[in-house]
This record gives structure tokens, C-alpha cells and sequence, in this order.
């Protein structure tokens, strides 16, 4: 009937004469019906199957239960009572990991029937570790899916030095953790079936030093060779440590540094392993950069705003032998606005804050001596940042409405300023962004829609007056981009290609990488050895693409393509035609040599 869901009944024996059914419940409303398989093609029965709220409101990736159902014998189940809405549909069995079907959008009072769904089964992963742990306890190793929010899968090596883990297939992050759950190595993996994993820590002695002014300094340290792992040390009165770590994957390594005096700094160390010994002084100069972030228009502290720092004179070390250089992190400003760069060389620093809702602004500095807070001092800069507009915009797909899409403008003002505005799409595809209204030329917007739409183009913005953006992405076949590391292992730090699509947009590395791993598995070949060898974009429209390279770090570069900044001498476009695929060899070096730099939170 309609509006009204279906009801099934099945292998009902009905032999000669009159046979009396079971009464047949009906349900208004949506409903969604499907068969659960093995990988062999048989039924699975006993399974359960929910519908959640989707996008997911809670932390773990779960949404509000909406219905439950239990597949027949023949794997058979039907989920009734529902709205026409979004949702994710979890089909679990036992002795299988659960499979998701994310953001799938129900007929609205009719029945959705869904394609057959099966049920892969579990991989065992053997993690084989070697040598063995040089301090007491035992390793432990944690694996976190990409594509998914869900908690890390643990398991803790066995006196032989062997961890095994039951897995779904995917891309996993692979973290090796102390007892005390420090990361001695980091790496991405693709689990597509049952592996043994060996890995080879080569331990090296460390002897270093951090100092002060020319004089040794209580400090904490951490040491990383490549992406997330950290060793962490502790000095003496003479700011002398020592102890043990992986060898490191090139001749370079990141340090963290923190004294007793509250000074941070970062350091990339050029520190070549001699006769198994890694030999290495980091110090900290008696410089800082302070300064406070205000609105610009109340002069009120905007806390929350994020402030990067790089050398705006020289780049390279402080006189030592070059042993040091320095390297630029972000830092949030306090609740009264505040930050502060510490243990600085003299120089000339450049700044630049941003935060959401405001313009982003830039300032170039020279460092002062340490002191304590003068908001009024004139060597405190302040960075004023303007206040943007309120843009709603609407995303459609095929006119249809495109829910939990995360939205990025970038637009940039008639004084100059650029302001970045970012939102989740609810269920009717509607969100708001904060950016300017009264700029020049056409903002760009980037849109992400998991698993699969990735796109970027410049679009005019409405006038203040105007009340929303409209944009209708087409349901239109949509192909493959690769992009193909050739620097290799030789690759000399880390190159930061663009790809410019058709729309006249940009997607930088930063987008692409961040695509990749949340498109979860699907042939995304993120790492091979110690550097990135394949960034595999499906789900781009099509169109003619090209690639360029561009040193621009801020939100700047994507308003400088939509002004046309990023010409078309930049690069050498390769067409993408429907459902096709198109490969673009570019230098992707994430070398061995440049590890990736964070700074340990709880150091």
C-alpha cells in the first residue's frame, strides 16, 4: 500500500486447499530491506542489523539508534518506522567485523531496497618485533582505522615479541607504544588479508644536551624520526640525557624541548649517527616574540586563535656549526588573547593569526629579550583581526539536498585580508560559514563528502543583501586522480604540490593526504617504505586538472587561484573523462630524512 512499508513472507509451504497465514503488521513510514552474504555468496543469518542518525552526533562515531532487525535464515532483514532522512546502517554478525553503510539516504514513505550486502571476514595480523624492548615491560601495538572515529585496536606482544590482532580489511595507522605508551614508530598500512609485519627498531645510543645561554638547562625532551612517534628524555642539572631510540630513518630528527622555566621550542636537528652513538646539543636562544590577538573592531582578546612564526630574515641555524634550524609551529592564543614564541635567536620573525569568523592577518617582528607580560610594551605586536559576515549556503547534489558535507570558503576582502569559514551540512544541506562579503572576485569553496566527493572550485558570493550560497554539485559519473611520487627515498624535503581543478579551485597536499586517509581503504595507498609513494584521489569530477607547485602555506593560496594567481604556464593539464582515470607524476618526497614534527602534548 502506499505509504506504507512492504512485508515479506518467505518459504511459506503451501500445499492443496486453504492455508491460513500469520496476520501481516503493516508500518507506515520508510523502510530499508536487504540480504546479508558471506564472501562466498551464502546467507548470513542471526546478524543484526540498526539504523543510527546520521551524521553522527557523539564522539565515537555512533549516532541515536532509530531501528533494530535480526536477518531470517536466509540473511533477510527490514528495518520499518523510519523517516525519509539520512542514516548509517551497521550490519553486524559474530566472528565478523561489522560493516557500515554510511550517510544512505531512505525513499521517503516507500522502501529502499538495498544491493546485496556482504560480510567480510576478519584478518589476523601478526606484528613480529625485533630486537626486543631495551627496558622492562612488554611492547604494545595499536592500530587505528582511517576512515573511521573508532577507538584504536591494542594488543600487547607476547615474551617472544610477537602482538596479533583480528582486523577488518583497510588502512590502518600503526602505532608500536612502550608500557608507559610512548610511540617508538609510526606507520600506515593497508591490511588486505592475513600478514606477519616485522619491524626492525636498530636501537642507537642518544647522548645530547640542551643549554641555555651557553649553559646547561633542566629540560624534557622528545625525539621523533619520523610521523607521530616520540621518544621522550629528561636532563640533568647540566641539561645531559641519554638513553635509547630507534635509529633514525635519515641524518635529520625533530626535537621538542621544554625547560623547567616553561620555554618551548622546536627543533629540526641535523644529527648523523656515528659508530651507532647519536651525538646532538640542542640550544635554545634568549629571544621571544610576545604579542595578543584582539578583534579589530572592539579591541576585545579573541582566545582560540591560532599563531604561526617563521624567520622573516636568514633561514638556518644560530651560528653553531648550522646544527639547528629553526622550525614554525602554530600556538593558541590565551583567554586574554595572549601568546608567546620563546627560546628564539635574534631575528626578524614573521607572524600570521587566524581564526574562524575573522580575517586572517599578518605581521613581521624583530624578537625581544625574555621578560614578563607588558601588554603596552612596544616590542608586544598585536594582530588585529577583522570580523567577517555570516554566509549560508546550501549544497545540492543532483538537486537532491547533500548532508554531512564539510564546507570550506575562503574569500578575501577589498583591504587585502583573507578570511576562512568552514561548516557541516545538516540534513537538508544547509550550513553557515563566516567570511567576507565585501571582497573582489570569486571566493573558493571546498567540499568534502565522504566516501566519495571530493571538489573545489571559485564561486561569486552573494551580497550582503543576498541571503545564501547555492551550489549544485551534479550527480554526474565522476573518475579517479593519481598522484604519483618520483622523488622517491632521494627527495630533499617536503614539496608541496596543488592540484587545480576544473572549477578553476585548488586542493593542496594537506587536502589531498587528509582526503585519502578518511576515504578509507579504497586503493589509498598512502605510505611505501618511509615516504609517501601514492596519494589516490577517487570521486573527483570531471574535467581538465593540472598540478603546480607553491610555497604558500595559508589560506592566501586558495584566493590567490581564484584570482588567477595560479595560471595555466603553471602546469600541464591532463583531462579526467567520466568514470575515467588520469596519473600525474609528481615530487611527493616526505622523505626518510624529514620526519614529521608535532609537539608531544603532554610533554
Amino acid at each position: 500500500m502506499e505509504g506504507w512499508a512492504p512485508r515479506y513472507l518467505f518459504d511459506r509451504d503451501i500445499g492443496p486447499g486453504m492455508a491460513q497465514l500469520e496476520p501481516l503488521r503493516l508500518v507506515r513510514g520508510s523502510s530499508v530491506a536487504l540480504h546479508a552474504l558471506e564472501e562466498s555468496g551464502l546467507p548470513v543469518g542471526g546478524a543484526e542489523v540498526r539504523a543510527e542518525s546520521y551524521p553522527p552526533l557523539a564522539e565515537d562515531g555512533t549516532g541515536q539508534v532509530a531501528a533494530r532487525a535480526v536477518t531470517s535464515e536466509d540473511g533477510f532483514a527490514q528495518l520499518v518506522g523510519l523517516d525519509g532522512e539520512y542514516y548509517s546502517l551497521i550490519v553486524e554478525s559474530e566472528g565478523r567485523p561489522p560493516t557500515r553503510i554510511e550517510g544512505l539516504r531512505l525513499a521517503p514513505d516507500a522502501e529502499t531496497r538495498l544491493a546485496d550486502v556482504v560480510l567480510s571476514e576478519f584478518a589476523e595480523v601478526r606484528v613480529f618485533i625485533s630486537p626486543q624492548a631495551p627496558s622492562t615491560g612488554r611492547w604494545r601495538v595499536a592500530l587505528q582505522r582511517l576512515d573511521q572515529g573508532a577507538a584504536p585496536l591494542m594488543a600487547e606482544a607476547n615474551p617472544s615479541g610477537v602482538a596479533t590482532l583480528r582486523l577488518a580489511t583497510g588502512s590502518y595507522l600503526l602505532d608500536l607504544q612502550t608500557p608507559d605508551g610512548d610511540v617508538l614508530h609510526s606507520e600506515t598500512r593497508q591490511v588486505a588479508g592475513a600478514e606477519t609485519v616485522a619491524i626492525d627498531l636498530d636501537f642507537v645510543e642518544v647522548r645530547g644536551q640542551v643549554r641555555l645561554d651557553g649553559d646547561g638547562v633542566q629540560a624534557r625532551v622528545a625525539l621523533s624520526r619520523g610521523a607521530g612517534d616520540r621518544v621522550p628524555f629528561v636532563t640533568n642539572e647540566d641539561g645531559e640525557f641519554g638513553g635509547q631510540m630507534p635509529r633514525p630513518k635519515g641524518d635529520s630528527i625533530a626535537a621538542a624541548v621544554e625547560t623547567a622555566g616553561g620555554l618551548r621550542r622546536m627543533f629540526m636537528v641535523k644529527a648523523p649517527v656515528d659508530d651507532d652513538v647519536l651525538s646532538l646539543r640542542l640550544n635554545l636562544g634568549d629571544r621571544a616574540v610576545r604579542g595578543v590577538v584582539l578583534d579589530g573592531s572592539t579591541l576585545e582578546p579573541l582566545p582560540g586563535a591560532s599563531v604561526r612564526i617563521d624567520r622573516a630574515d636568514e633561514v638556518g641555524g644560530n651560528g653553531d656549526d648550522d646544527l639547528e634550524m629553526f622550525v614554525s609551529l602554530p600556538v593558541a592564543s590565551d583567554q586574554e588573547g595572549r601568546f608567546a614564541f620563546d627560546g628564539l635567536e635574534e631575528g626578524r620573525y614573521r607572524l600570521w593569526a587566524w581564526l574562524d569568523g575573522f580575517t586572517e592577518e599578518k605581521a613581521e617582528v624583530p624578537s625581544s629579550p625574555l621578560e614578563g607580560w607588558v601588554v603596552d610594551d612596544v616590542r608586544t605586536v598585536r594582530l588585529r583581526l577583522q570580523s567577517t559576515d555570516p554566509l549560508d549556503v546550501l549544497l545540492t547534489r543532483g538537486g537532491s539536498p547533500l548532508p554531512a558535507a564539510m564546507v570550506e570558503v575562503v574569500a578575501r576582502s577589498r583591504s587585502g585580508a583573507v578570511g576562512a569559514g568552514f561548516g557541516a551540512t545538516d540534513g537538508s544541506g544547509r550550513t553557515r560559514v563566516f567570511v567576507p562579503r565585501d571582497g573582489v572576485g570569486p571566493a573558493s569553496v571546498v567540499v568534502e563528502a565522504s566516501p566519495d566527493l571530493l571538489w573545489s572550485g571559485c564561486m561569486p558570493l552573494p551580497s550582503p543583501g543576498e541571503p545564501i550560497l547555492r551550489l549544485d554539485l551534479m550527480n554526474e559519473p565522476i573518475g579517479t586522480v593519481v598522484l604519483r611520487n618520483t622523488a622517491g627515498g632521494a627527495a630533499e624535503g617536503f614539496s608541496d604540490p596543488v592540484l587545480v581543478t576544473p572549477h578553476g579551485g585548488v586542493l593542496s597536499l594537506s587536502d589531498l593526504i587528509g582526503w585519502s586517509s578518511r576515504a578509507g581503504g579504497a586503493d589509498a595507498d598512502l605510505w611505501a617504505g618511509d615516504w609517501i609513494d601514492r596519494i589516490e584521489l577517487p570521486g573527483l569530477s570531471a574535467g581538465r586538472y593540472r598540478v603546480v607547485q607553491s610555497a604558500a602555506v595559508d589560506f592566501g593560496l586558495y584566493a590567490d587561484a581564484c584570482a588567477g594567481a595560479l595560471n595555466a604556464s603553471a602546469g600541464d593539464g591532463k583531462v579526467l573523462v567520466p568514470g575515467g582515470r588520469v596519473e600525474f607524476e609528481v615530487d611527493l618526497g616526505f622523505g626518510a630524512d624529514q620526519p614529521v614534527l608535532m609537539f608531544p602534548p603532554d610533554l
